[in-house]
């Protein structure tokens, strides 16, 4: 799943600034694929982090995550969040998939309302357990991850805007830039949120930030032996500055 997401962020980065209806289409596909990677990544996670019995843990797999049309994924995770037996170290992960699915109904306002609260728990949960080494880093670590997918959401509302109303999708790229800020205060080596981060920079303007980011992308990279993030990041052309969006930053 790594290989397809690493793929698709070269394309994504290189046809970051739509040109037309068509293309926006194309690159909100892209976007949605890059999601579904980090989601199966970050449930894994959130998986191997939570504290509960295998049958609440099974319960919760065939009622809600395995569900696969969206709509019914909603009914029935949104039924699970009403039942007051779900322990609460499990909520954030149903909201998780709540934001997902609505996702993939391209309802991304509802995603990034699902994806928030799924972060806010997450966050809870975190200073609940006082957690330490390890543990406190592969927490830390799968809240990078939350707000990385929350960068991707605002990216998905940002495209689905940008033909018709340039306002309300610069709106989401200045969210999605925070989105990915906050990434990187919870694992400030991820590198795919340093990346993220350039090709928004690029796209608000601010050109040596994002230089600067992309380099620290690829130094990351680099200390992590990915090799295909550093070829990716190596040869990876910015997107284009959208000039409406300079104007609005000074």
């Amino acid at each position: 799943m790594k290989v397809v997401y690493r793929e698709l962020g070269a394309t994504i980065g290189r046809d970051f600034h739509p040109v037309g209806i068509g293309a926006t289409h194309r690159l909100i596909k892209l976007c949605s694929a890059v999601l579904l990677v980090i989601v199966g990544s970050t449930q894994f996670a959130s998986k191997n982090s939570l504290a509960g019995t295998m049958d609440e843990w099974e319960r919760i797999d065939a009622q809600c995550t395995r569900i696969t049309p969206p709509a019914k994924k909603i009914e029935r995770c949104v039924k699970l969040l009403a039942d007051s037996r779900i322990p609460r170290n499990y909520l954030a992960l149903i909201n998780g998939q709540i934001a997902w699915a609505f996702s993939d109904l391209k309802q991304y306002s509802k995603s990034i309302e699902h994806k928030l609260i799924d972060i806010s728990l997450a966050q809870d949960e975190l200073r609940r357990n006082h957690s330490t080494g390890d543990a406190l880093r592969a927490n830390l670590n799968a809240i990078s991850g939350r707000y990385e997918e929350l960068g991707m959401f605002y990216a998905l509302d940002r495209l689905s805007r940008l033909v018709e109303r340039s306002d309300e999708a610069h709106k989401s790229a200045e969210q999605e830039r925070l989105s990915y800020l906050s990434a990187l205060k919870f694992n400030p080596r991820n590198y795919k949120a340093y990346m993220r981060l350039a090709e928004i920079e690029s796209l608000l303007c601010d050109s040596l930030a994002a230089s600067s980011h992309q380099d620290t992308a690829l130094k990351l990279a680099v200390q992590a032996d990915d090799d295909r993030a550093v070829r990716e990041y190596k040869y990876a052309i910015l997107p284009t500055c959208i000039p409406d969006w300079r104007a609005s930053r000074h």
